[in-house]
This record gives C-alpha cells, structure tokens and sequence, in this order.
C-alpha cells in the first residue's frame, strides 16, 4: 500500500512533465518555422534592396531579371512573343520598374508562370492581365483543334520593386 502511494504521485508527476515536454515542443516547432519564414523574408529584402540609386536594380531592363524571366518562361514552355520594360517610376522609398509581356499558351501554364513569379527573389507586383482568346477565333476557324484554341496570346503588365535604402 505504501509502495502504490509512493509510485501514484510518481506516476502523476510524469505524466504532468511529459504535458509540459509536449507544450515545449510545440513552441520550439514553432519557432523553428518561424525562424525559417523569418530567413526568406531577411532573404527577399536584402535581394530588392538597393544601397544607391546607380544600383542595378533599379536600372531599368535589367538584364538579370530579364534572364530570370525568360528562364522560366522556357521551363514551362511558354511561347514568349515580347517582352517590354518600361520608365521606371519612383514612389517614396520604392522603385518600381514595369515590363509588358506578350505570351501565348494555355491556362495551365498561365498559373504555373504566375506561380513561378510569385516565387520569385524579387519583388513582382502583377498589375493585369489581359487575355485575348476572344469567340472571333472559335468562329473563324472551325477546324482548329482543341488545343490551338485552347492556347491563348496573353498580355500580362507586372513590375518589379526595389526598395530603396533611405538616406540620413
């Protein structure tokens, strides 16, 4: 009797800190997520951020941008009809440099291009999207296939941002 009453609350004091070793755990999980999370975000600002206004990134048709881009329009399988960059436009500590894009391909790519954009290191803002797959060229020719009437020319505007280090 005196051994079960010894072992009970031995019992009961286990079970209490394996509550407390879960709870830890879970806080340190989650600080490990947040931690990497933290990283990225530490990651994407140093890769926008321009030290001085000569800084490549905010050069407008920066040529390594613009590789980056067509890479992964190529990955996917895009057929790329232009690419334009534009003026770049300054808004307090922010540049933002505008590209029109002309491609061709089908919703599927669409959503990978744009996936691929907002995994990107820097910054893309994407302004619109224009699709022009208009009934006209369902009507005009009968005998196209599924797929070339599936494949759409789409103009997308997106513009990359640059954050600028403020001066003291």
């Amino acid at each position: 009797m005196l051994s079960s009453y010894l072992y009970t609350e031995k019992v009961l004091e286990i079970k209490g800190l394996e509550k407390e070793q879960k709870i830890a755990n879970e806080k340190f999980i989650t600080a490990q997520i947040l931690s990497k999370k933290l990283k990225k975000v530490y990651t994407l600002f140093e890769t926008n951020l321009a030290v001085d206004k000569n800084d490549i990134k905010n050069k407008e048709a920066n040529m390594l941008f613009l590789k980056d881009l067509t890479d992964i329009i190529d990955k996917i399988g895009i057929k790329l009809l232009q690419i334009e960059p534009g003026m770049k436009k300054k808004k307090g500590k922010l540049t933002f440099i505008p590209y029109e894009i002309q491609i061709e391909c089908d919703y599927d790519e669409l959503g990978e291009f744009i996936t691929e954009l907002e995994s990107s290191n820097r910054l893309i803002t994407v302004d619109e999207i224009v699709v022009k797959n208009g009934t006209e060229k369902i009507k005009t020719n009968s005998q196209q296939s599924f797929e070339q009437i599936n494949r759409m020319n789409i103009q997308i505007s997106i513009s990359t941002v640059t954050l600028n280090k403020s001066k003291k």
